[in-house]
This record gives C-alpha cells, structure tokens and sequence, in this order.
C-alpha cells in the first residue's frame, strides 16, 4: 500500500473513540450518521460500538494513570 493510499485512513485515538461512544449513547444516533459525523466508515463505527465497554476501561484506565 502506498503512503498516499495511508493518508486516506482516519486513525482514531482513544479519546476520539470515547467521544464517539458519548455521542452515540447521548444522541441515540444511527451508526450512519455516527460514521458521517466522524469520517469514518460504517464497518469501522460497527467495531467500536462492538468493543464500548472495553474502549471504556481502557480509556478510564489511561486516564487515572495519568492523574496518579
């Protein structure tokens, strides 16, 4: 794959996942609009929301690591 192919991805970092995962439990919005809203494709919101509850601890972890 080339480099210009790469830039065409959006790598989410786990704070933007967290922020996904908000809104979706806050706006009861669709996945659709969820994947419009963060540039992401439809698969790729569908694996996140699969994942929320682990995206959560860690996310959670992270965050009281760096606190401590």
């Amino acid at each position: 794959m080339s480099a210009s192919k790469l830039n065409n991805y959006n790598k989410l970092t786990m704070e933007k996942k967290y922020r996904l995962i908000q809104v979706a439990g806050q706006k009861n919005s669709s996945q659709r609009s969820l994947a419009q809203e963060f540039k992401l494709s439809l698969g790729a919101v569908n694996k996140i929301l699969k994942q929320k509850y682990d995206i959560i601890e860690i996310y959670k972890t992270r965050l009281n690591s760096c606190i401590l």
